[in-house]
């Protein structure tokens, strides 16, 4: 049976390698999801995990990207995004959490 919980990093995976987490497999051959090419960029999916999702509750004037002027919420994850492994995305936590711009949880 499949583990499910929500995730950002979960979905990122999934939607840049089409693939659930290899522990997750219920056979050996329970490769790519379909569509294939339909695989979504990191970049894509950052955006959407941020800009656009600040878009769709009309607060991309308050959050969603780093600028002057906006909430400084972010976080710093464990590795580079950009540099593991895609199979492991899903594996990624948050060292440090910042809201409105103070630390509420971790460190840097």
């Amino acid at each position: 049976m499949l583990a499910t919980f929500i995730s950002p990093y979960l979905g990122m995976q999934t939607g840049h390698t089409r693939q659930y987490p290899v522990e997750w497999w219920q056979s050996p051959d329970d490769g790519v999801r379909s569509p294939a090419d339909e695989r979504l960029s990191l970049e894509q999916l950052l955006r959407g995990y941020t800009q656009n999702g600040a878009y769709q509750l009309r607060l991309e004037d308050e959050t969603g990207s780093i600028s002057a002027g906006k909430s400084a919420d972010f976080i710093v994850l464990n590795k580079n995004l950009f540099n593991v492994d895609p199979h492991e995305i899903w594996q990624l936590q948050p060292t440090a959490v910042v809201m409105r711009g103070q630390l509420i949880q971790g460190e840097f």
